[in-house]
């Protein structure tokens, strides 16, 4: 944090700066500074990517809001069904998002019916 203050989660970002950072981390041990650097931005990696999937998700569930489907357990399970961040393509279909939608929410009743 004292090398690169503010900048660190950016530096973080780049990996082609492994080396400098590993010589931050350990100056004296190299293998053991690039073992733990190497973690270290593999673990902002999988960070960032599961933020960019909840950033989709949040998309999709803005566009279904906008489509008029306000349930939010159907919009969850259509997110699931769309295979996460492939929902997004749905967009060009316009037609097909209120027809599946309406399914889903029958069948959402329909099974929440039968365990009352």
């Amino acid at each position: 944090m004292q090398r690169y203050g503010h900048d660190l989660v950016r530096v973080l970002a780049e990996p082609a700066r492994i080396a400098e950072v590993a010589e931050v981390l350990e100056p004296g041990k190299r293998a053991l500074a690039v073992r733990i650097a190497t973690q270290l931005f593999a673990a902002m990696a999988e960070k960032s990517a599961a933020d960019q999937v909840k950033l989709a998700e949040a998309n999709f569930l803005v566009m279904l809001e906008k489509a008029g489907l306000r349930e939010p357990r159907v919009a969850k399970q259509l997110w699931r069904f769309c295979s996460g961040a492939d929902c997004l393509g749905i967009r060009g279909v316009p037609f097909w998002l209120p027809r599946q939608a309406a399914g889903l929410a029958d069948r959402c009743t329909s099974a929440a019916g039968l365990r009352v």
